[in-house]
C-alpha cells in the first residue's frame, strides 16, 4: 500500500487507500460485473454467440500465519505442498480475447472457525460467487469450462439448471454406461478407431488423433465424451460435454483454451502484481485483486479498442458503483498505470514497475 500512493504524482495518503480496501462501501462483484458487461459490449456478442467462464484455482505463498486463510495446501501444478493462501479464481473469454473475472480465497475448516464464516467447498465457491451470479447478453450461450479436478455430478447439475452447459475433462476412472454397459472411460481408448483432428488454438496449431461418442454418466444423464491423444504413442486424454451437438473439434477447442485462466494468473500478476498483495484482511485481499483485474481490463480494451482510458472507465459505468471519491482513486491508479505503460521501454521494465507498483 505504502508503494500504490507514493506512485501516484499528488495522490492521497496511505491512509486513503487502507480505507478503499478495507472499510469503503463498494462492491466488487458490482464492478467485476460491470467489467464483464464492457467486455461482452465491445467483443461484439449477440444472440447465438459464445460465452465461456474458465475456472480454476491458484496458490500465493505466505511466510508466516498473519494473514487471513493462509495454511498448508498441495499445489498439484508444482507437486508440493505450499504455505500460503488458496483462491478460487476465473476468467471469461470470448473468441480469442479474454479477461479475469473473479478471485475469491478459500478457507479451509478450521480457518472458517476461526473467522466466524461457513466453510464452503471449492466447487461452492465457484457457483455462489462466479457462475450463478454472472449476468450474460440475452441469446447468448455460456460455456463453462473446468479441469477434472472440478468435476462434480452436482456442480454440473446446477450449472445446467441455470441454463448453461459445461465442458470439463474427466479422470481415466470415470464410469460411464455405454449400449448399457457400464465401462471405465479409459476402456474406449482401446476398442474404438481415432482419427485425425486439427485446429488453432492462441495463434497455434494443434493436432490429436480423437474419437466422439454419446455416453451416459450415471449420476448426470447423457454427455458426449471426447477421446483424444498426440500421436499414436500418446496418452489418451478424456473430455466431456454436456452440449450433445457440439462437435469433437469443438469440444477439444473450448477445453484447450481453458489455459485463458492460466496466462490470464501469469499476466495479471507479471504486470499488476495481483499476487504480491501485503493485506492480511481477506476482504481486503479479494477487493485489491478484483481492482487489478479491473486495471488489467481496462488497458488491454483500451489497446483493442484505440480509445482513451478515461473514455473506457467512462464507458464501463464504473462510477455507478464508486461514488466520486472512490472513482477518483481509481482513475488516479489507472493513470499512473498508463505512465507506467508509455514510458516503459521493455516488457522486463514494464513487467518490473508494474509489480513494483501494485505491490500493496
Amino acid at each position: 500500500m505504502r508503494r500504490l500512493h507514493k506512485s501516484i504524482s499528488g495522490g492521497k495518503s496511505r491512509t486513503a487507500y487502507e480505507y478503499f480496501f478495507h472499510d469503503a462501501k463498494w462492491d466488487e462483484d458490482s464492478v467485476a460485473q460491470c467489467k464483464a458487461d464492457y467486455f461482452f459490449e465491445e467483443s461484439g456478442v449477440g444472440v447465438g454467440d459464445r460465452i465461456f467462464l474458465n475456472v480454476d484455482d491458484t496458490f500465493v505463498e505466505k511466510k508466516g500465519d498473519e494473514t487471513q486463510g493462509v495454511g498448508k495446501f498441495y499445489d498439484h501444478s508444482e507437486g508440493r505442498y505450499i504455505h500460503g493462501n488458496n483462491f478460487v479464481t476465473s476468467c471469461l473469454q470470448v473468441g480469442e480475447n479474454y479477461i479475469p473475472h473473479k478471485s475469491r480465497m478459500y478457507l479451509k475448516e478450521d480457518a472458517t472457525e476461526a473467522m466466524d464464516e461457513e466453510f464452503r467447498t471449492k466447487p461452492e465457491i465457484a457457483y455462489e460467487e462466479m457462475i450463478e451470479p454472472l449476468e450474460t447478453p440475452k441469446g447468448t450461450d455460456l460455456y463453462v469450462v473446468f479441469d477434472s479436478w472440478w468435476y462434480s455430478s452436482d456442480l454440473i447439475g446446477k450449472i445446467n439448471n441455470l441454463g448453461h452447459e459445461v465442458v470439463c475433462r474427466l479422470k481415466s476412472n470415470k464410469k460411464i454406461l455405454v449400449n448399457g454397459e457400464e465401462k471405465n472411460v479409459r476402456d474406449l481408448a482401446e476398442n474404438l478407431e481415432f482419427e485425425e483432428v486439427a485446429f488453432k488454438v492462441r495463434g497455434k496449431e494443434k493436432e490429436y488423433l480423437a474419437l466422439s461418442l454419446e455416453v451416459k454418466i450415471p449420476e448426470l444423464g447423457r454427455v458426449r465424451l471426447v477421446v483424444s491423444r498426440k500421436g499414436e504413442d500418446g496418452d489418451p486424454r478424456y473430455c466431456m460435454s454436456t452440449d450433445l451437438d457440439l462437435t469433437m473439434k469443438e469440444i477439444l477447442q473450448i477445453y484447450e483454451n481453458r489455459w485463458s485462466v492460466e496466462i490470464a494468473h501469469k499476466e495479471a500478476n507479471q504486470k499488476f502484481g495481483f499476487k504480491e498483495y501485503q493485506m492480511r484482511d481477506k476482504e481486503a485481499i479479494e477487493r485489491f485483486m478484483q481492482i487489478s483485474f479491473l486495471s488489467w481490463t481496462i488497458i488491454v480494451l483500451a489497446h483493442t479498442t484505440g480509445k482513451e482510458f478515461e473514455t473506457v472507465i467512462e464507458e464501463m459505468g464504473i462510477g455507478e458503483i464508486l461514488d466520486e471519491v472512490k472513482l477518483l482513486y481509481l482513475i488516479e491508479t489507472v493513470m499512473v498505470i498508463k505512465r507506467i505503460v508509455e514510458t516503459s521501454t521493455s516488457k522486463e521494465e514494464l513487467g518490473e514497475r508494474m509489480a513494483d507498483f501494485f505491490w500493496s
